[in-house]
């Protein structure tokens, strides 16, 4: 290498600016990518939607036990109830939400935010959460249903009431 050649190197390297190193757009989307992969692969979130919609079906089932429909009513509400879940699994299947969700992450978090996150979920405590996740959510829609319930018992003494004052 020549004097020139060696110094104009050095002069890049300084300025941190080495080409030769230089990550190109490709290469760098490219890692981002990688990362939003193994935020997926450490996160499962294909594990959690199969989980929520089994919880949903489950709150759906113990809902219609507790109605007052005759059998045959009953039968139908089930089948059209097992219809939606059908749409909804097909739609929400994680084949389908995968593309979404990977955009909105490559949208949302840059490449180092991205690092940060996948570190924190190889950690003790980000492991913990996403095995407690499910868990987590069980109870939390467990809250929800017990609460949609009070609302739907109020708001039907608020129809009645309204009906009773015309």
């Amino acid at each position: 290498m020549h004097m020139k050649q060696l110094a104009l190197f050095l002069a890049c390297l300084a300025a941190g600016s080495a080409p030769i190193w230089a990550q190109t757009p490709a290469a760098a989307a490219s890692d981002k990518m990688a990362q939003i992969e193994e935020m997926f692969r450490i996160t499962k979130p294909d594990q959690m939607l199969q989980q929520m919609m089994q919880q949903m079906h489950a709150m759906q089932a113990a809902q219609l036990d507790k109605t007052n429909l005759t059998p045959e009513k009953k039968a139908q509400a089930e089948q059209a109830m097992q219809k939606m879940s059908r749409v909804l699994e097909e739609r929400l299947s994680w084949e389908k939400l995968k593309p979404i969700y990977t955009k909105i992450y490559d949208e949302t978090f840059t490449s180092e935010e991205l690092s940060g996150i996948v570190a924190f979920y190889k950690s003790p405590a980000g492991r913990a959460m996403v095995e407690k996740m499910p868990v987590l959510m069980s109870k939390a829609m467990g809250a929800v249903q017990q609460q949609m319930g009070d609302i739907m018992q109020q708001m039907q003494q608020m129809v009645k009431e309204g009906e009773e004052n015309k």
